[in-house]
C-alpha cells in the first residue's frame, strides 16, 4: 500500500512522527489526525519522546560486541546538523568502538527522502 492510500484511506488512528519530517507534510497530518506522537520533534503541543542517542547507539554496538561480532557497519545519515562526524549515532558508534578497542572499518553516509521505497 502506498503512502497516500494510507493516508488518505482514513484507517489511521494515531501516527508516529519522526523529527526531520517535511514541514508542510507535518502540517498537514497534524490537522488531519488528532493522535499524533513525535519522537524528537520539537513541537510543545503534542507529546514527545525524547532520548539520548548516542548512548542509544553505543548500547547497540556493545550488545552486538557482547555477543562476540567484530566488523560492525553504521549506516545512517547526517541528522539535522548536515555533516556526519556531528550525527551522535555516528558519535555513539565510534565511541562504542573505541571502548572495545575495535577499530572503525566500516561506516556508509546515506540520506534517505521521505517516501523512499
Amino acid at each position: 500500500m502506498r503512502e497516500s492510500e494510507v493516508l488518505n484511506g482514513g484507517q489511521i488512528e494515531g501516527i508516529i512522527v519522526i523529527e526531520g519530517i517535511d514541514t508542510k507534510l507535518y502540517s498537514s497530518l497534524k490537522k488531519r489526525y488528532p493522535h499524533l506522537v513525535g519522537i524528537d520533534v520539537s513541537d510543545p503541543t503534542i507529546p514527545t519522546i525524547s532520548y539520548d542517542r548516542i548512548e542509544a547507539a553505543r548500547i547497540a554496538v556493545n550488545h552486538l560486541v557482547d555477543q562476540g561480532h567484530r566488523d560492525i557497519l553504521f549506516i545512517g545519515g547526517t541528522g539535522r546538523s548536515g555533516e556526519f562526524e556531528r550525527e551522535k549515532r555516528y558519535r555513539g558508534y565510534k565511541l562504542a568502538l573505541d571502548q572495545a578497542g575495535l577499530p572503525l572499518k566500516f561506516a556508509v553516509y546515506t540520506q534517505c527522502p521521505v517516501g523512499a521505497g
